[in-house]
């Protein structure tokens, strides 16, 4: 599915089950290395019941995605019924597909709703000052994780 504009992404948000998007920028495009890698990762990894939505969106013309448009690095943004999950930057295939697996998951399991802000300082800080090459933050699904996680701020 290819997000190009305000009205493709309220529809987009509007989606039932697991959104893996690719967020990118008109100077840059979308990651294409990654394309054929998600596609068989998604068919391999479905059961019957599962939702599972990949999309492409231009952060260019859509409000929501502005904290990304100076950002050349892949981004991954997963939103569970189009709350936001998970935030991902960087090419990194295993990182990916172990995100993509737990989120999918955590998706069958009937995960809480939390709502992440990936416009915070905190998570923009990290990637604009190219502190990881790879800069994933996985977000809290209820309060037993909360105490695993780590935050950029330790760096």
């Amino acid at each position: 599915m290819m997000v190009s504009d305000e009205q493709d992404w309220d529809r987009l948000v509007h989606t039932a089950g697991l959104v893996l998007v690719d967020v990118y920028n008109d100077w840059c495009g979308p990651c294409a290395s990654m394309e054929t890698h998600l596609k068989k990762l998604r068919v391999q990894s479905l059961q019957n019941e599962d939702r599972v939505t990949l999309a492409r969106a231009c952060c260019d013309n859509i409000e929501e995605l502005a904290p990304f448009r100076q950002d050349p690095r892949p981004t991954w943004l997963f939103l569970s019924s189009g709350i936001p999950t998970a935030l991902m930057r960087g090419a990194n295939r295993p990182l990916l597909t172990k995100l993509f697996l737990n989120e999918l998951e955590l998706e069958r399991e009937g995960r809480m709703p939390i709502y992440i802000d990936y416009k915070s300082q905190r998570c923009s800080l990290a990637n604009v000052m190219g502190i990881l090459s790879t800069t994933i933050f996985p977000f809290p699904r209820s309060e037993e994780h909360t105490s695993e996680l780590q935050s950029p701020d330790h760096l």
